[in-house]
């Protein structure tokens, strides 16, 4: 009898399933650029940062100082300078900045005007100089080129008003 050709040949087999490791070099360029990328964003971030600029904080006492300083070179200006109108403004400009970095919560502050400003500041100490005698000349002098003001009383009223913030 014939052997049958059939009976030597095995059944089908499946291959082995696909291992998920290692896996393809697809998914290592994946990852290396993933890598790279974050690298680059913490070391732009760092870099960011450092660059930034930090406004310095004084203190109030520094600030007075400075605040005085700043008045005694107007101090300095008045004598050569004709223009008390341009004097007056920075005068206010400087009690502003003092107040503001006396009181840097009060944001009603920056924007007091007239005899609201002048009202303020005479809050803050126990005089009325500013709202009835000398100090009413930050209203008008600084829309004046050539006001009629006594400017050195002006000028010891603001140094007076400093001063007395310590």
């Amino acid at each position: 009898m014939k052997q049958d050709p059939l009976a030597k040949l095995r059944d089908i087999h499946m291959p082995e399933p696909v291992s998920w490791w290692p896996p393809a070099p697809g998914w290592w360029l994946l990852l290396g650029l993933i890598l790279l990328s974050v690298a680059a964003l913490f070391w732009w971030l760092k870099r960011r940062k450092a660059r930034q600029i930090k406004p310095k904080q004084f203190s109030q006492r520094e600030m007075l100082k400075q605040a005085l300083g700043k008045l005694e070179r107007l101090e300095e200006r008045t004598a050569a300078d004709v223009d008390t109108g341009a004097l007056a403004t920075e005068l206010s400009t400087l009690l502003r900045r003092v107040a503001i970095g006396l009181k840097p919560d009060d944001t009603s502050i920056a924007g007091l005007s007239g005899d609201n400003w002048l009202i303020w500041l005479d809050a803050q100490w126990d005089e009325h100089a500013f709202s009835s005698s000398d100090g009413r000349a930050l209203l008008d002098a600084p829309y004046q080129r050539y006001a009629q003001i006594d400017m050195d009383k002006l000028l010891q009223l603001v140094r007076r008003w400093i001063l007395a913030q310590r």
